[in-house]
């Protein structure tokens, strides 16, 4: 009987053991943080391709939450409503920082936290509420305790995931991770017209005939004589941002500028993710985003944010 008792004491206590180091081992499979919001729908039926090469860099950017989100809803109303006495009193960038931004401390906190763990600082942003940084699949895996895989698309393609919610060992509030999938693909959504519609419409005249180009066509100043004559404001000191599915050619808006009479901005271009190509079949499109931003800003400085599409 006291061997009978003897042999259940020690499975009992090997088991006890095992139950440890599982839980254990649990317990390091996550960090002391938990994130939500990361896993795709689509990976309930989406098949499995396989892992990443853990050498594969890819760069994320992680979101911190701004402070007294309920008295930003109220200025956001009160600063876009007519009959109150805060409209259109915006806030310049530093004090839109120093009231609602992320604490500079909690800034630092994830910089030191991202920069421990190998990644490199691709860019800070004064409003402290975003930071992109880079970093191989292994660095990613390891940092947040997620598995990033391969999966393919319903039309064949492929695309990265991770195959659970990240997490974290920073006390510091992260809102969220981007760039851990790469599922959602931006898609240009213009569609050329027929040659006939084209055509039917290039055979009909404005009306009426004001403008100061060929034909009476509007370009340049027109477009402030019409829509901003109320103000004299023309941009100064000001940044304007534009999203682009390609690029454009330089010369393009230089001969715009000639040809409409008015300043050339200064245009920088933002290559998105290593961004690298030659002007494509929508540049005409990224070139008249970028003419209509300096007919009706022209001393503003010009952000040419550029990444691929499909």
């Amino acid at each position: 009987m006291k061997e009978i008792k003897k042999n259940v004491f020690v499975l009992t206590a090997n088991l006890l053991a095992v139950l440890f180091l599982f839980l254990s081992a649990n317990a390091d499979a996550a960090g002391r943080q938990q994130l939500k919001g990361h896993l795709l729908k689509v990976l309930e039926t989406a098949p499995l391709v396989g892992d990443l090469n853990p050498n594969e860099v890819i760069t994320l950017s992680i979101s911190l939450p701004l402070r007294h989100r309920n008295q930003l809803d109220q200025f956001n109303k009160n600063v876009s409503d007519p009959s109150n006495a805060l409209y259109r009193q915006y806030l310049s960038l530093e004090q839109f920082t120093e009231t609602y931004g992320p604490l500079d401390k909690d800034y630092q906190s994830l910089i030191d936290f991202t920069t421990s763990n190998g990644f490199t600082i691709v860019a800070t942003y004064p409003n402290r509420a975003l930071l992109t940084i880079q970093g191989t699949v292994a660095q990613i895996e390891k940092a947040f305790y997620t598995k990033l895989h391969r999966y393919k698309r319903a039309d064949g393609t492929s695309f990265r995931a991770p195959d659970r919610e990240p997490s974290l060992d920073l006390n510091t509030t992260i809102s969220h991770i981007s760039g851990l999938d790469d599922y959602l693909k931006p898609k240009n959504g213009l569609k050329p017209l027929p040659a006939d519609v084209v055509k039917k419409q290039s055979s009909k005249q404005a009306n009426p005939l004001a403008g100061s180009a060929i034909y009476g066509s509007y370009i340049g100043n027109d477009f402030r004589n019409l829509y901003a004559s109320c103000t004299t404001i023309k941009g100064s000191g000001q940044s304007v941002a534009l999203l682009e599915f390609d690029t454009y050619y330089p010369a393009d808006i230089s001969s715009y500028a000639s040809y409409a009479g008015i300043p050339l901005s200064t245009v920088i271009p933002k290559p998105v993710d290593g961004f690298s190509a030659s002007p494509n079949v929508d540049n005409g499109e990224v070139a008249l985003d970028i003419e209509m931003v300096m007919s009706m800003a022209p001393s503003a400085k010009i952000l040419v944010y550029e990444l691929g599409g499909t």
